[in-house]
């Protein structure tokens, strides 16, 4: 049963249910896809180095490690098992764009941000991190503008206003952890100077084993192999700090959100009881 305001504020019989087969469907979806990127996560971080060499017109030849794509397949990854997720918990009645665009959209900008602060972080080299950032930027404004951009009003049910309290808190304190992250980030880029960037060496020496098949002793041998890889070249303390006050933006502006559909739905409640 849910509240419909433009039918002279009354109690309808609309159903917000939704059937089980796609909310199972959903649930193995988001499970599936977080724990294969968990997966790439780890293989990304504990996994022997795989170097190849790449040539840049105007810079000289380099190294990047192929393992740390996974990275970038994880970014796609653990967004969509959140969307899944999303899919799979909401009740009916939202309408397409609450329900599947929003969500969708919300998903492709975190996808954007975690993508370009792994490319400016392990594959481009100088002032090309810029792109990365550029693209992680976007992706931040691109999150909040769709956080924000709620659409169209939908039907209350009578226990909107219990899920609604309950986020109201989750997202209050959400947004007062993110707060301290944003003045903590802050805080530490002023101790540094203000500094941006683009500063130190380009590129940064790491050594790899490298094992191959020795003939004449019939076994397995290492050798240890030095590479030239990009090193991150501008500070991303000011870029962590904006992401968090974002965030802290964000929480704060959906507290305020729920906290009104809260009372709605209490008035309404009390309403139909009397």
């Amino acid at each position: 049963m849910s509240y419909d305001a433009q039918k002279n504020g009354t109690w309808t019989t609309e159903s917000s249910s939704r059937g089980v087969l796609p909310r199972v469907f959903w649930t193995l979806f988001a499970v599936a896809t977080g724990i294969v990127g968990v997966i790439l996560v780890g293989v990304g971080t504990f996994a022997p180095a795989e170097m190849e060499r790449v040539q840049v017109d105007g810079w000289e030849p380099f190294h990047i490690d192929t393992i740390r794509f996974t990275y970038l397949v994880a970014t796609a990854l653990l967004p969509i098992s959140g969307f899944g997720l999303w899919k799979a918990a909401h009740r009916g009645g939202l309408g397409f764009w609450r329900s599947t665009a929003r969500p969708g959209l919300l998903a492709a900008s975190t996808t954007m941000i975690g993508a370009g602060l792994t490319s400016s972080t392990h594959f481009l080299p100088g002032r090309m991190q810029v792109l990365g950032l550029s693209a992680a930027a976007v992706g931040a404004v691109g999150l909040l503008f769709f956080w924000i951009l709620r659409g169209p009003s939908f039907n209350l049910t009578a226990s909107d206003g219990y899920w609604n309290k309950a986020f109201t808190v989750m997202f209050s304190l959400a947004g007062v952890c993110a707060s301290m992250g944003s003045v903590g980030s802050f805080r530490h880029w002023s101790r540094q100077g203000y500094d941006v960037g683009p500063s130190g060496d380009l590129f940064r020496e790491v050594k790899v084993c490298r094992e191959h098949w020795d003939s004449d002793n019939e076994t397995m041998r290492g050798e240890m192999r030095t590479y030239d890889v990009p090193r991150p070249v501008y500070n991303h303390t000011p870029m962590a700090g904006v992401l968090a006050t974002l965030l802290a933006v964000g929480c704060f502006s959906e507290a305020r959100y729920r906290m009104g559909l809260a009372r709605r739905a209490r008035a309404m409640s009390f309403d139909k009881l009397f």
